[in-house]
């Protein structure tokens, strides 16, 4: 097998278990069972194919409280606040 076609079968697996999870965290969320979908999530996310290519994007793997979040939040707004500032950057 080349390396294309194992990257491409990886890259599938994510997607299956991606659209799952979503179709799985949409449903558990909309009747309001948030701890189901939290379940569901770290369920995923202990998949070791899924938490690298998460980490691989650049993105923190784990459970955050709604407090952490929000710290989490608002530490990102601040330094993105001072990167377009100091940018200069003008929408358009």
């Amino acid at each position: 097998m080349g390396a294309k076609t194992y990257l491409n079968r990886i890259d599938e697996r994510f997607r299956s278990v991606a659209d799952n999870f979503y179709t799985l965290a949409v449903q558990a969320i909309a009747s309001g069972n948030f701890i189901l979908a939290k379940e569901n999530l770290e369920k995923v996310v202990a998949l070791p194919d899924v938490r690298a290519r998460l980490t691989d994007l650049g993105l923190t793997v784990g459970y955050m409280n709604p407090q952490q979040l929000d710290q989490r939040e608002r530490a990102y707004t601040r330094v993105w606040s001072r990167i377009i500032a100091d940018s200069d950057f003008q929408p358009q």
